[in-house]
């Protein structure tokens, strides 16, 4: 027992080792955290039946080591994979996520499709969900609003008022609540949920994500509202436009030449490899805006639109393409996909 406790521990300082090398306090912390959490959770299984489960929770605190070294020494699969955990592409900060967005209840609740049972409320699409299943930015295959309304696997029997009702009578009312929750829990599953709400004043024109701001127009902060971290992470991907490097014989020929650049430490990863990578992670993090007016009256709801990233934006606009002439801008704004309309 003394032995597997030093290999746990062993194991556990050369993941800190590992974790101290991850290039963005975010990134520490939060794999910090899950290997405290992870370490714990081992060191729990003590009597002889959870000797299996305590094995099986060791080895994958050894895969997520393997896969964080990885990362450092430069593998992109692997460093993909870690921040896709960390910024809620994949994992439980993702289900966190998620049950936030399905937390809020719409008043009043729709009506019974089973008058008798309770339980049969159809599921609610609230403006948010509503504008996240039908934006190409946070699904694969976004749906449109008749889908939500009618579940593609609902039969048309469904239908009091339709011919097949007509003709072969009734739908079962059990099999059609089965059915829309079952739609709804698996096209929710697919959503890339956003980090923050983003929103924006129309009377100012203001574009704000602190908590106050979220609070004060009336709806719920998400995740990782107002810290900071999404912004950080638009910094590690940098600007879309960069120039070339100089080449070397022009370097060589400028008069401070013989000055010596400042040497990397060996550990660290290169900055393009860097940008890449966060380059990849900001394309699969929609922009979930909440825009509406301070001035109007009380109450009065606003609407949520999804987006593509900052990033995604910044690099469709005409200041990264300084060379480019007015057919390759106009090319360039058709190839970037539109933004969904408004969802009331």
């Amino acid at each position: 027992m003394n032995s597997q406790k030093a290999t746990i521990f062993s194991l556990y300082r050369s993941f800190r080792r590992q974790i101290n090398l991850l290039p963005s306090e975010y990134l520490r912390q939060f794999f910090r955290i899950k290997l405290s959490d992870d370490v714990r959770r081992v060191l729990a299984c003590k009597n002889a039946i959870a000797q299996k489960p305590k094995l099986s929770r060791l080895r994958r605190v050894s895969k997520d080591f393997h896969r964080v070294e990885a990362a450092n020494n430069g593998s992109y699969k692997s460093y993909d994979r870690i921040l896709r955990v960390a910024y809620g592409r994949i994992g439980p900060l993702k289900w966190t996520i998620l049950k936030q967005l399905l937390s809020k209840v719409p008043e009043p609740p729709p009506d019974r499709i089973i008058a008798a049972v309770e339980k049969s409320r159809p599921p609610t699409y609230t403006p948010e969900l509503t504008a996240l299943l039908t934006s190409p930015y946070s699904r694969h295959k976004p749906l449109t609003k008749k889908q939500l309304q009618w579940p593609h696997k609902l039969p048309a029997r469904a239908d009091p008022k339709s011919e097949e009702a007509r003709l072969l009578g009734p739908f079962s009312k059990r099999r059609e609540v089965n059915i829309r929750w079952r739609e709804f829990t698996q096209q929710t599953k697919r959503i890339l949920p956003p980090l923050q709400v983003v929103v924006h004043d129309q009377s100012s024109g203001s574009l704000e994500t602190s908590r106050h701001t979220v609070e004060r127009a009336g709806i719920q902060p998400l995740g990782l509202q107002d810290t900071g971290i999404y912004e950080e992470a638009v910094s590690f991907a940098g600007p879309r436009f960069r120039r070339p490097p100089v080449p070397k014989r022009e370097r060589a020929a400028r008069p401070h030449a013989t000055e010596q650049e400042p040497q990397k430490e060996p550990t660290e990863l290169p900055r393009r490899f860097l940008r890449r990578r966060f380059r990849q992670l900001i394309s699969s993090i929609p922009v979930l805006t909440y825009t509406h007016n301070s001035g109007d009256a009380p109450g009065k709801p606003g609407n949520y639109t999804v987006s593509g990233n900052l990033f995604r934006q910044h690099m469709k606009s005409a200041s990264d393409y300084p060379n480019a002439d007015a057919s390759l801008l106009q090319w360039l704004q058709q190839d970037c996909p539109e933004e969904n309309k408004d969802t009331k």
